[in-house]
């Protein structure tokens, strides 16, 4: 069903935990407590062995080109036919990442803390963009009693195989499953962490923590400030 699947002219894959509250177009729902791996993530979502490579780009132009460009196509595996689709043509400098380095980064980043759990993954635009979504174990909840308005937080990862966007990590309350929701997070982002698509994952681990340490303390007095002015009395 998901090759089929089509939002705003963009092709979509994912999968997620929890039924969605705006749409059902998910490869596959997974129960809100079902232990979900992030290897089963990744499968489910259709990101595995996508084997994410580079050919140079004079190996497909007549030999009576003179190519100056040292530019190579992005080429992958497609997971619905096993085919190989062209996702972009990038320069030299250009350093592929896979998909399971993206998501063993996120794993990294918060420890393998078993509260952690994947909550969602996916791919867009036919593949050239890839996320996934990690729910961190922290609520505010405001006026338990009355409202109750809670808001959660989320490590989300994304990268693109066209050289568009960054190997990139934030801490947000929004749950990404769709383009949309991914803009809004990236703006809602209250801190950040980007790697060049030059540069390599390797060795950044603890710079990203420590990055992204920030947001959670910056959490802290959010929630702080948050539940001050809610018990002033008006």
């Amino acid at each position: 069903m998901a090759h089929n699947l089509e939002t705003n002219g963009n092709d979509v894959a994912f999968a997620l935990r929890g039924k969605p509250a705006w749409h059902n177009l998910a490869n596959r729902i997974f129960n809100q407590d079902e232990d979900v791996s992030t290897q089963t993530m990744l499968d489910e979502a259709k990101l595995s062995n996508w084997n994410v490579r580079l050919s140079p780009l004079t190996d497909y132009i007549p030999e009576t080109f003179n190519d100056v460009s040292e530019n190579s196509l992005v080429l992958r595996t497609n997971p619905f036919n096993g085919g190989t689709d062209v996702l972009a043509t990038v320069g030299k400098r250009y350093h592929v990442l896979q998909n399971e380095e993206l998501f063993a980064f996120a794993d990294n980043i918060h420890d393998a803390n078993p509260e952690c759990r994947w909550e969602s993954a996916g791919s867009l635009k036919k593949g050239k963009v890839v996320f996934g979504t990690v729910d961190i174990p922290r609520t505010m909840v405001l006026d338990p009693q009355g409202a109750n308005d809670q808001t959660k937080l989320y490590l989300i990862v994304w990268t693109s195989h066209d050289g568009s966007v960054a190997v990139q990590a934030a801490i947000t309350p929004v749950r990404v499953v769709c383009q949309n929701t991914l803009n809004l997070a990236m703006r809602n982002a209250k801190q950040s962490f980007k790697i060049r698509h030059t540069q390599s994952v390797e060795g950044r681990i603890q710079v990203a923590r420590e990055t992204l340490g920030l947001a959670l303390g910056y959490f802290d007095e959010f929630e702080k400030e948050a539940q001050e002015l809610f018990a002033r009395d008006y």
